[in-house]
């Protein structure tokens, strides 16, 4: 998947950030949404173990 920044400023921030820390960019979005919503990644896993068990029933 691509993605287009149309923002000349946020695409250079993002590519500075990568290359400062020599992670891609799509990890760099990951670990920020975590720290963001610390649930998230716990509240996920529930919501898709629910959809298994209600795929079992």
């Amino acid at each position: 998947m691509s993605i287009t920044i149309d923002n000349a400023e946020a695409a250079a921030l993002l590519a500075d950030l990568a290359e400062t820390t020599r992670q891609p960019a799509l990890e760099l979005l990951r670990r920020e949404r975590v720290r963001i919503n610390p649930d998230l990644e716990r509240r996920i896993a529930e919501g898709l173990a629910a959809d298994e068990g209600m795929r079992r029933r």
